[in-house]
């Protein structure tokens, strides 16, 4: 391990070790050959001062447990201003470089986020370039409801990973039903036990509403897409 180092300083390294003590050995054995690292663990001091270092790259080395690799995804990942994803991280015509290649390669960072952690892109600005991106073009009207077939994949069935928590805002009340029976019925019988779209509206109960509501927000629970007005989410 220490030779890739000697040969390219300017590189930093993540070493995964089991142990403690192996940690500690790696300290002594690198520091004779002039190799800068640090074990981070539990007993890591909690110094501002040395995390900076360890941000501005002081130390060539950095010992860590495989565990730190698989955190409790307690935390989001939010992206604002996310039309710059493809207005300044993508190339723009006859341009070879994009403005800011960087925010066209996080999707690169979305696939080495642990399971579970929720994603959200905010933009207040859709270009008309964007709507190429972001607008799934709509086949003849609302009225047909194909055009929701992108939220459930058929043929779906487990092992698949359940389509997100989805809110799907509808103008007609009426409407909302028939959206959630028809996604509904793109579900396999099994997987409606545990999946399934609830409609609501303003129209009905303030109790039957909290309830989907409260049913939706649980992390397990049975409602995982809600159908509904505007106006049934406020209050």
């Amino acid at each position: 391990m220490i030779l890739p180092l000697l040969l390219s300083p300017n590189k930093i390294a993540i070493t995964v070790t089991p142990l403690k003590l192996l940690q500690c050995d790696h300290v002594q054995e690198f520091k004779q050959y002039g190799v800068p690292l640090i074990a981070i663990n539990h007993d890591t001091p909690h110094n501002k001062t040395l995390w900076n270092c360890v941000s501005a790259g002081a130390f060539h080395n950095l010992l860590v447990a495989p565990e730190q690799f698989f955190p409790k995804a307690d935390w989001f990942f939010f992206v604002d201003e996310a039309h710059f994803i493809i207005m300044a991280g993508e190339p723009k015509a006859g341009e070879k470089l994009a403005f800011r290649a960087a925010y066209g390669n996080l999707a690169d960072v979305l696939v080495q986020l642990p399971l579970g952690v929720p994603v959200a892109l905010f933009s207040a600005t859709l270009p008309q370039l964007m709507l190429h991106h972001a607008v799934i073009p709509m086949v003849d009207s609302i009225k047909n409801l194909s055009n929701l077939d992108f939220l459930v994949s058929v043929p779906f069935h487990p092992p698949m990973s359940y389509p997100p928590k989805s809110i799907i805002f509808i103008d007609h009340k009426l409407s909302t039903a028939a959206v959630a029976r028809y996604l509904n019925t793109r579900l396999p019988e099994a997987v409606r036990c545990v999946f399934k779209f609830r409609h609501l509206h303003f129209s009905m109960s303030t109790e039957h509403n909290k309830m989907v509501f409260d049913e939706f927000r649980k992390s397990n629970g049975l409602v995982q897409g809600v159908v509904a007005t505007s106006g049934a989410t406020g209050g």
